[in-house]
Order: C-alpha cells, then structure tokens, then sequence
C-alpha cells in the first residue's frame, strides 16, 4: 500500500510540473503589445506620480499607470489596436494622443512633455515614429490590418502575406494532407524550423514542422515575423517565428474601425 501511495505521489507530482511547464511555455508566445516612456515637464524636469491612462478605442478598455519617481512607466500586454492615451500631473495641462496603433509583438516608446496648467487644459500631442528602438534588440516585420486588407494576396492563405519581410519565401508543405495550408521560411531554410503562434497558442506541427492548420484570411487582425534575434520567451524557433492575432470583438458594429 505505502509502495502503491509513493508510486501515486510521485505520477501526480509529475503531471503537474508538466501543467506548469505547459502553461508557462503557452504564455510565453507573443500574442500582446506594450508602451514605455518617461513624463517630463518643459524644462526637461521629470514628473513623478503623473497618471498615465490608455483606452482601447474598439473595446473602450482602460489600462493606467503612474510615473515613477523617475517619470517612467511601462504598459505591457495590452491587446493589439488602436488606443487613445492622456497623461495627467498636478499643476499640468493634460496631454493627449488621440490615435495610437498598437501592433503585436511591438513596443512602442512614447515620452510626454507636460505644460504648466491645469488639468482641465488639454494639449494634443502626437506621436513620433523612432527610428531606433532601444528597447529591443530582435528584427522583426509586422503586417499591419492596413495591409492585410489592401495588399494582393494569390490564394486564401494568410502566410502569403509573410513573403513582404525580408529573408521571407513561400516554401512547399511537408504533409501531402496540408497542401492548401501555406508554408513559409526564412534565409534559406525549408520551413520546418518556422514557429508560428496563434493567440498565443503554439500552431506548428511537430512532426513534419510548417503550419498545424490554415485559417480563414478574413480572420487575422495582423502578425509579427521575427527573423533574427528573438528573445529566449519565444520558445524553440531556429529558423523564425510568426505570431498571428485573430481579429476580436468591438463595441462598434462598423467593420471598417481599423
């Protein structure tokens, strides 16, 4: 019996542990967006404790943060779209970005200048595009919804559109039951060292490698290819990796919000 309770033990000890690594390894797939930055006053003085608020404009969902005592904040996981974001301080004006595209994958720097004011005083500001992320080091493309919806595209496969990155090329499909699934790979390998996530979900068949299945063109909201330099989070990928995001509900009915 105590022979039988060890054995019993030690398999539930197991099977959890391999929940936990599951788990671990399913969150870590890039599914999300994030903002960094620093709130500084115009005489380039950082601003502590100012509140920064940002809405989704599809869902109206508000995430805030506030400054710390070096004016810097970080937002992460925040559902890829389109996002208004204000900063407020005492003594200061409110600042305003009314559109802000959020792509998967990305991390967007953005530093406010505050004005002395009140808060009941908005400045609109916008927001520049930087030509040197510094707060990443992986090379990476993203298919935006804009083009997603406008470019070409030869058959009804949403990897096609992959080809646009750099290093990209459509490659042939291991799995004779899958020749309508699209394959991609990057600086001359075969596409089977390619990871491809889905919501975060792991879509890569470990068997033959490539994609596990297709899904309907109408159904991406967008993607990221990463072709050199990902980080450790990313999982087992050697020869890239594609994270895909399906479009979501919204509070609007129009189709054409993004």
């Amino acid at each position: 019996m105590c022979r039988a309770l060890k054995s019993f033990i030690q398999t539930t000890i197991s099977v959890v542990a391999l929940m936990i690594l599951f788990v671990f390894t399913a969150a870590a797939q890039t599914s999300t967006a994030s903002i960094t930055g620093r709130v500084i006053d115009s005489a380039g003085n950082v601003v502590p404790n100012a509140t920064v608020r940002v809405t989704d404009k599809g869902t109206g969902q508000v995430r805030t943060i506030v400054t710390d005592s070096e004016g810097s904040y970080t937002l992460t996981t925040l559902t890829p779209g389109r996002y208004s974001a204000t900063v407020e301080a005492q003594s200061f004006s409110r600042a305003l970005l009314e559109d802000l595209e959020l792509n998967v994958g990305t991390t967007q720097t953005l530093n406010f200048e505050l004005r002395p004011g009140s808060v009941a005083e908005t400045v609109n500001v916008t927001a520049d595009q930087q030509l040197v992320e510094t707060t990443r080091s992986d090379i990476d493309t993203s298919i935006t919804p804009k083009e997603i919806e406008n470019l070409p595209l030869l058959n009804r496969t949403f990897a096609g559109l992959s080809v646009i990155a750099p290093e990209a090329r459509p490659v042939g499909n291991f799995d004779p039951t899958k020749t309508r699934v699209g394959n991609i790979a990057f600086s001359g390998g075969d596409g089977r060292q390619v990871n491809v996530n889905v919501d975060g979900g792991d879509n890569k068949d470990n068997v033959v490698g490539s994609l596990l299945q297709n899904f309907s063109y109408e159904s991406i909201q967008e993607f990221q290819v990463l072709q050199h330099k990902w980080t450790a989070d990313q999982g087992r990928s050697v020869g890239g990796i594609v994270n895909v995001v399906t479009k979501s509900g919204t509070n609007c009915y129009s189709p054409a919000l993004r």
